[in-house]
């Protein structure tokens, strides 16, 4: 085993301004290359725990020989086994962010009301016991080794707690969570893979022969150009450590834990427990950040993914080495990284000598410029923050907020934001404290974690932290914390917002439940925009006017969204129907009484989502808009007379989450103009013989049919103009209509989940204007049709989650790839460009899947680059000789591979004979 350095070479310390000051001056090196430069003055091997740690014993240590602990040069080696590893982690000794004069004691904060004293953390000067902490590894896949801590196991009837740690730190930052609640908790803190200890132990891509530089130890990690193959889809993304969360739960601690998170950590801890409800006892979001990736994710926007080449992959590609070089040499700094921690620290006196110089440690491993790199530029997670918060929600898992005011980063606001979404989350709003309240003030976070664990075990009948009853719980409260830290008397503010928290809340609760009738729109005649949501309690919206004839507004609104408004009915005048005519947009959902629609002479859009069905009465006196979009009337049989066929202005038209719909009633037949249709989740609908009508349809999407055994052959072959088709979860249809094979403007076609679609039609070559082909999830799928290569407009075709066609193209991958590097196909590799045209000389077939193949190619190239080969001679003449020669090596290398890899079930079939 490689032992590397914990520090740099120059020693450093930091004035009382937090600036750091160098004691050698090359502390500044431009290159990557100087991992290996540091001195090591002492290292430790655990090797009962399966752990390694460093220790830099310098300045404080040598200072003082008879220091507790203590070691002399001559004997450093034999005092090691009476030294807790714990102690002497960390090299900066007493390093602050600022002077003392920024320190906050109970003196000086002068806050008035309620003071409740707390614990302060273990004070082990004075002989009080801390849990001991023991550093592990667990191997989660092969190369993949996760470094974590835990503490506590000895508590066995105590709720597990896992944390996880925020962008560039590991469990080391957490570890005054794991001294004080492993007393009494068994808790465990994790590295993310590609963070902290969790940095791979090899190159996943290690430099060529001829790239190689002349001492490898200086250089850095994953910056060569073949990817090894335990790294061949190796990206340090959301959805890699939510995968790896779950397995070190399933795996080492074997039952729900509760769930403790900062900053990034959060933000994972969420995206987990919303995948994985049933491992999750509750979640603690400690400043969580709501936002992570830049690039889309590729199940998620499969289109706008394909716009980005490379997303965190190895190898890097060489425009990105460059700039994670530039990046690095900045960021890794030692001024940078007190900078850093300066910001996100409020309060200045906090001692983070060892959060310092373990960050500093983790800067200097060899793999961390690359891995860097491949987190910055991974795809987003599957779910947004919010998607995993709405779904956290909806699986009743318990969230608690402990967000530090004075963060810059993930500011109060993102924390009222979750409030907002989950009001019944206990929120407290710590100050001071910056982005790290659990490093910052732990007896405050240590003091509400206990808390709020012990009231969901109790289920309820412990109160939350600082209530002295179940019914503060609606109120907000502030409190000062008060604990002894250093001997010194701390005082901090926390504030707890109740489940109806603000004054905006509080006035908007009392209007939406006393709120029966809004005023008049005319009171607001500029007004253009308008959005009501939830208002409950809300009947009508009034009208003023006075005419006879009928209410006009004198109102300039141009588009109304009503949303969740259960007991609306609609607009209320007594001298008659209200008018609204410059109204273009309108949409209403979830208000199931809404029955009258005002007169909307000038509209355009309408869109009405689970509404009564007496409100299309309204609808079928409308002759203007050009999109309509209808969903969740779920007693809906038929569609009402006249609903759309006075429309013969209609552009598109959507229907959705109709259960009982059977049919279209001939609605259709008027639509001459319709260019897009979608039809979603009407399940009873058994046919479509309307379409053939629709000769402008351009666009035609069809989704959870399930009663449709087929699409009519006659009259869809009327739908010429048609260049956008997606069928989808379509669970009983088997083919496509024959007569779909005149559709010569169709640009999309897109098949999804359709199980019993087991072939594509012949005649699909003729589709010469198809430029993308996507076949997701069609599970019974077997063959593409051969005409496919007449289709020459094709740019993209995407085959997902169709397992028996990924077989057979495997099989039949060989002629293919052979015309993709001559560039009869497009899709070849950039190196092959030169040696066109080529030749099969050898193939190899039977590879269970990709990964298969993955790693037989790479043992096979290997061995052909370490085998000694002859040179090449540009004399024509021995050109047959040396092709010879070069297939005598490849066959060695090919023989090489034999005796590490189990070929037994490939099929390997020499074209062109080596001997």
């Amino acid at each position: 085993m490689e032992i590397l350095p914990c520090s740099s070479s120059p020693c450093c310390y930091v004035n009382l301004k937090g600036k750091l000051v160098a004691k050698s001056s090359n502390t500044n090196k431009s290159k990557l290359q100087t991992f290996r430069k540091g001195r090591i003055l002492f290292a430790k091997i655990e090797c009962v725990n399966g752990s390694l740690r460093f220790h830099n014993l310098g300045q404080s240590f040598l200072r003082n020989p008879n220091h507790q602990g203590g070691f002399g040069s001559s004997n450093a080696h034999q005092s090691d086994k009476h030294v807790d590893s714990k102690v002497l982690s960390g090299s900066y000794n007493g390093y602050v962010i600022d002077g003392e004069e920024d320190a906050r004691t109970l003196s000086e904060t002068g806050k008035s009301g309620t003071k409740v004293l707390i614990p302060g953390l273990p004070d082990e000067s004075s002989g009080e016991s801390a849990a001991p902490i023991r550093s592990c590894f667990w191997q989660w896949k092969p190369k993949f080794n996760v470094h974590y801590e835990k503490t506590g196991c000895e508590n066995v009837t105590s709720p597990p707690v896992l944390f996880l740690p925020g962008f560039g730190v590991g469990s080391f930052h957490y570890d005054k969570q794991l001294k004080d609640l492993g007393r009494d908790h068994r808790v465990w803190a994790i590295d993310f893979l590609g963070q902290g200890m969790s940095l791979p132990f090899e190159d996943p891509t290690p430099m060529s022969k001829e790239g190689v530089a002349s001492d490898k130890k200086d250089q850095a990690w994953g910056f060569g150009d073949e990817t090894e193959p335990w790294a061949s889809e190796l990206v340090y993304s959301m959805d890699l450590w939510q995968d790896q969360v779950r397995y070190f739960i399933e795996q080492v601690i074997g039952e729900p834990v509760y769930l403790v998170g900062n900053s990034l950590g959060g933000y994972v801890a969420l995206y987990f427990a919303a995948c994985n409800p049933h491992l999750v006892k509750g979640v603690t979001l400690l400043n969580a950040t709501p936002f992570w990736g830049f690039l889309p994710n590729s199940i998620k926007s499969p289109r706008l993914a394909r716009l980005f080449p490379w997303a965190g992959t190895f190898p890097l590609p060489s425009r990105v080495r460059k700039l994670t070089e530039i990046v690095w040499q900045k960021i890794s700094d030692p001024n940078s990284i007190a900078e850093i921690l300066k910001q996100v620290y409020a309060d200045h006196s906090t001692k983070v000598d060892n959060v310092f110089s373990r960050i500093l440690e983790t800067t200097r491993h060899p793999a961390a410029a690359a891995s860097f790199a491949s987190i910055m530029f991974a795809p987003k997670g599957q779910l947004s923050f919010w998607e995993a918060l709405s779904r956290c929600r909806e699986n009743n898992v318990p969230i608690s907020l402990m967000y530090g005011k004075e963060d810059p980063w993930v500011r109060p606001v993102w924390g009222l934001q979750v409030k907002r979404r989950v009001p019944e989350a206990p929120y407290y709003e710590i100050s001071p404290a910056g982005h790290c309240p659990h490093d910052e003030v732990p007896e405050v976070v240590n003091y509400l974690l206990r808390g709020w664990i012990k009231n969901l075990e109790s289920h309820g009948s412990i109160t939350l932290p600082l209530l002295d009853d179940s019914a503060n719980v609606q109120s907000d409260i502030t409190k000062d914390l008060e604990f002894v830290r250093d001997g010194a008397a701390k005082s901090v503010s926390v504030h707890f917002f109740g489940s109806e928290f603000s004054l905006w809340n509080q006035i908007s609760a009392y209007v939406k439940s006393r709120c029966v009738q809004l005023p008049s729109l005319g009171k607001l005649p500029l007004l253009e925009f308008l959005t009501i949501d939830e208002m409950d309690a809300t009947m009508y919206f009034c009208s003023d006017s006075k005419e006879n004839t009928g209410v006009a507004d004198d109102v300039s609104l141009k588009r109304l969204s009503l949303k969740s408004m259960p007991n609306l009915l609609g607009w209320s005048s007594a001298e008659g129907r209200v008018i609204l005519s410059c109204l273009k947009e309108l949409k209403v959902e979830d208000a199931p009484e809404f029955i009258n629609l005002p007169n909307l002479p000038s509209i355009e859009c309408l869109e009405l989502i689970y509404c009564r069905e007496d409100i299309l009465m309204n609808v079928t006196e409308m002759t203007s808009p050009s999109n309509i979009t209808l969903g969740g009337f779920e007693e809906l049989v038929d569609l009402p007379q006249g609903l759309l066929s006075n429309k013969t202005g209609l552009l598109s038209f959507e229907i959705k989450d109709c259960p009982k719909l059977v049919n279209f009633s001939g609605e259709l037949n008027s639509l001459s103009l319709l260019q897009s249709l979608s039809i979603s989740n009407c399940p009873n609908i058994k046919c479509l013989s309307e379409l053939g009508v629709l000769k402008a349809l351009k666009s035609l999407a069809i989704d959870r049919c399930h009663g449709l055994l087929s699409l009519p052959e006659e009259e869809i072959q009327g739908l010429t103009s048609l260049q956008h088709f997606s069928l989808s979860n379509c669970e009983n249809i088997t083919a496509l209509p024959y007569t779909m094979q005149q559709f010569t403007n169709l640009q999309t076609l897109h098949i999804w989940s359709c199980p019993k679609v087991d072939s594509l039609p012949e005649w699909l070559g003729n589709l010469v204007s198809l430029r993308e082909l996507e076949l997701w999830y069609c599970e019974n799928l077997l063959y593409l049709p051969e005409s496919m290569q007449g289709l020459t407009a094709l740019q993209f075709l995407s085959i997902w989650g169709c397992p028996q066609l990924e077989i057979h193209l495997e099989k039949d991958r060989g002629p293919d790839c052979l015309k993709q590097h001559n560039g009869e196909l497009k899709g070849g590799a950039k190196a092959s460009r030169a040696g066109r045209p080529w030749i099969c000389a050898c193939l190899i077939q039977g590879f269970q899947d990709r990964s298969e193949a993955s790693v037989f190619e790479s043992k096979w190239k290997s061995f052909s680059r370490k085998l000694p080969q002859k040179k090449k001679n540009d004399d024509e003449k021995q050109v047959e000789e040396c092709s010879v020669l070069l297939l005598q090596h490849r066959q060695a290398a090919l023989n090489k591979v034999k005796g590490s890899f189990d070929c037994a079930h490939l099929e390997i079939d020499w074209h062109l004979n080596p001997l």
